[in-house]
């Protein structure tokens, strides 16, 4: 999905995430301080943590950790998922750890506690069968990319994902970013102005429109020197679902409510722009932001013999 950066009112009240940050982080504190239990509640099983998903209306959380003795991984094991505050926002999320590592060969895992190695090596086996090479650095010998986390909406949509390290500050920022985006698809509705954030995959020629997609879905190449794919704009390396699910159509309009029709100068497939405007659904429940206003926020580094659509 395409993150919703706030409404305008919103932000200019706010300022930023990190205030926002830390006065949302308050309230999951007091309850830990009050005496909660200060594990985390993984879930062994991956279907049914989206079923207490829905029941629940939270998002579900995968932590992929599978490289004992390697030090993001430990560090993050060891130390992160058993920080108060970490386990204090854990309880917002239907929460899934995952390993391919047995630990233990019956019982509780010593790493993550709560479920069994089996479980947890179980629940990488259904994600990599559902997801395929989404979450695997060599799709032929299913090498996991770890540490990763990866928050899902409880109908399966997947929110957003973050390969390799994060320090406990940026992996609170985004399982709070991952409430906001639930809480945000729940509240808002046609009419709203909202600021949202994405990349250019594709200009309608002619016409002052173009397709959002959400900046955390990786573009065919990102971080991947070998892939030589030659139109990484149109995300074909990306299962189409979840391309159309992290896809958001932008239109500019003119008084009479017609898109307006010409080209659109200073913009490039694959720009990340911010884009100013306010909902709009049709009759079939298809949302457009009728824009206002953009900015190019950033233009990626792409090999020089690509040929751009004209």
């Amino acid at each position: 999905m395409i993150h919703h950066r706030g409404t305008e009112a919103q932000r200019k009240k706010n300022r930023g995430f990190c205030e926002v940050d830390q006065l949302l982080l308050l309230l999951p504190l007091v309850a830990a301080a009050a005496g909660e239990d200060r594990q985390v509640d993984w879930v062994g099983d991956f279907d049914k943590a989206f079923e207490l998903a829905k029941e629940r209306k939270c998002p579900v959380m995968v932590c992929i950790n599978s490289k004992d003795r390697e030090k993001a991984n430990d560090k993050t094991a060891k130390d992160i998922y058993k920080d108060p505050e970490f386990v204090a926002l854990s309880k917002s999320f239907v929460m899934v750890v995952m390993s391919t590592i047995t630990h233990k060969a019956a019982g509780t895992c010593p790493r993550f506690g709560i479920v069994t190695c089996e479980e947890h090596l179980h629940c990488w086996q259904v994600l990599a069968a559902k997801y395929g090479d989404r979450f695997v650095s060599d799709a032929a010998h299913g090498d996991m990319i770890t540490p990763q986390h990866a928050w899902f909406s409880p109908d399966g949509t997947l929110l957003a994902r973050k390969e390799y390290w994060m320090d406990k500050r940026e992996l609170l920022q985004r399982m709070q970013r991952a409430l906001e985006d639930v809480s945000k698809e729940k509240e808002k509705g046609p009419g709203e102005e909202v600021v949202v954030e994405g990349r250019i995959s594709n200009v309608v020629k002619g016409f002052a429109t173009f397709n959002l997609v959400d900046a955390e879905l990786y573009y065919c190449g990102k971080g991947q020197a070998a892939d030589e794919c030659k139109t990484p704009w149109d995300y074909c390396c990306v299962d189409a679902g979840e391309r159309a699910a992290a896809t958001l159509s932008v239109d500019a309009r003119g008084a009479d409510g017609k898109v307006l029709a010409g080209a659109l100068p200073g913009l490039r497939l694959l720009d990340l722009v911010v884009v100013k405007g306010r909902l709009e659904k049709d009759d079939h429940g298809n949302v457009t932001v009728v824009a206002t206003g953009w900015f190019t926020r950033e233009r990626p580094e792409l090999p020089d013999d690509l040929h751009w659509p004209e």
